[in-house]
C-alpha cells in the first residue's frame, strides 16, 4: 500500500509540473502571437519590421493619448514610427 501511495504522489507531482508548464506556455504564447502579428502586418504594409519595432519602442514612452498610440500602428498612412 505504501509503495502504491508513494507512486501515486509522484505521479501527481509530475502532472502538476506538466500543468504548470502548459500554463507558462500559454502566458508566453499570447504576447509572442501578438508580436508575430505585428511583424506580419509590417510586412504586409511594406514596412521593415526591425526598423518599425525600434521606432515603436522609442515612441511608446512619448505617447500620451489613444490617438498617439493609434498613430504608431503599422497600417497608419503616416508611418511616423519608421
Amino acid at each position: 500500500m505504501f509503495a502504491q501511495a508513494a507512486f501515486h504522489h509522484g505521479e501527481e507531482n509530475a502532472q502538476h509540473r506538466a500543468l504548470q508548464g502548459c500554463i507558462a506556455l500559454k502566458e508566453i504564447a499570447q504576447p509572442l502571437g501578438q508580436l508575430y502579428s505585428l511583424i506580419e502586418t509590417c510586412k504586409a504594409n511594406g514596412i521593415d519590421p526591425y526598423r518599425y519595432l525600434v521606432g515603436l519602442f522609442r515612441a511608446i514612452p512619448l505617447a500620451k493619448s489613444a490617438d498617439d498610440y493609434e498613430a504608431l500602428l503599422p497600417w497608419r498612412p503616416a508611418k511616423s514610427v519608421t
